[in-house]
């Protein structure tokens, strides 16, 4: 598991205080501001990670000192890669730019981090799976595609999306938002960050399931099951009514049959979509209403 002691952005902290302060000490992580982070930190050795531990020695282009570092799941944006290769006719094109990770980490030594430079030996191995990309490799540490966040917009790095989402925070605090940083953090290896984004969430607005659900799964494996039951349990009750009013069909090899789910748990953001766009209306139909019956006048008898 993950040293909390890998610190966290600087801008974290200043979007949490909303202040105005000198430049905060990014290994202090007890300074900031959660009602679980702390009990998390105690706790962390029984929180299981996201995803494999892949250690890689690195280099720090800021201070120019080595480390070992947990870099997650690796993904290789591979048609980016082609395209800039057609264009650029095969000349100024390295394959390092177009390596994403999904762990977060930070320099230990100067605590930067998004300037990184692999060693020989990984780039020589990432080059021959290139190369041998028509073989079916089975390879959970290995993505050729993407990583996107949900807006679409893509980056190398965990540090580089988290400070991307933080920009938005600080442009507009959202609920939403907290949750897209809390999940980049659970599944950077770091769930003490993902606690005190969660609770963000959640406090802008209560009713944000997936927030109160990933929260009560982490307190969960701590074994603290009272506390993870009132979070897993604060599934809004509207949602829980609709869940009760509509049958869906979730086909496993049919993504678009999980977009009504999906949609359920935005609560009422879904009304911001596009009608044309939304999928779960068509399950509500609207509750037929009969005209009340009028009394015919009768004719009067000449």
């Amino acid at each position: 598991m993950k040293n909390v002691a890998a610190g966290f952005s600087p801008s974290l902290m200043l979007v949490l205080t909303n202040e105005s302060q000198p430049e905060p000490n990014p290994t202090d992580i007890a300074a900031l501001p959660s009602q679980y982070m702390r009990k998390v930190i105690r706790n962390i050795d029984r929180i299981r990670p996201l995803t494999a531990e892949n250690f890689k020695m690195l280099r720090c282009n800021h201070c120019g000192r080595k480390g070992k570092y947990d870099i997650g799941m690796i993904a290789f944006d591979i048609d980016r890669y082609y395209k800039d290769v057609k264009r650029k006719q095969k000349s100024g094109v390295s394959i390092d730019e177009y390596i994403q990770t999904t762990g977060y980490f930070r320099c230990r030594h100067c605590h930067s981090a998004g300037n990184w430079e692999f060693p020989t030996d990984f780039m020589f191995v990432m080059t021959t799976m290139l190369l041998m990309r028509t073989v079916k490799m089975e390879n959970q540490g290995f993505h050729f595609g993407p990583l996107s966040l949900f807006d679409g917009s893509r980056h190398r790095f965990a540090t580089d999306a988290e400070e991307y989402l933080l920009k938005k925070i600080q442009t507009q605090e959202d609920s939403l938002h907290w949750n897209k940083l809390g999940n980049l953090y659970n599944k950077g290896g770091r769930p003490e960050l993902a606690t005190v984004a969660f609770e963000q969430s959640v406090r802008l607005d209560p009713t944000q399931a997936e927030s109160h659900f990933s929260l009560g799964q982490i307190l969960d494996q701590m074994g603290e099951f009272e506390m993870a039951a009132a979070r897993e349990g604060e599934v809004p009750v509207n949602i829980q009514e609709e869940e009760a009013r509509v049958e869906l069909d979730m086909i496993p090899d049919k993504v678009e049959s999980f977009f009504p789910v999906a949609e359920m748990y935005m609560g009422e953001r879904r009304k911001e979509m596009p009608r044309g766009i939304r999928t779960l209306d068509k399950y509500f139909k609207p509750e037929l209403s009969y005209p009340t019956p009028m009394n015919k006048k009768k004719k009067k008898r000449k």
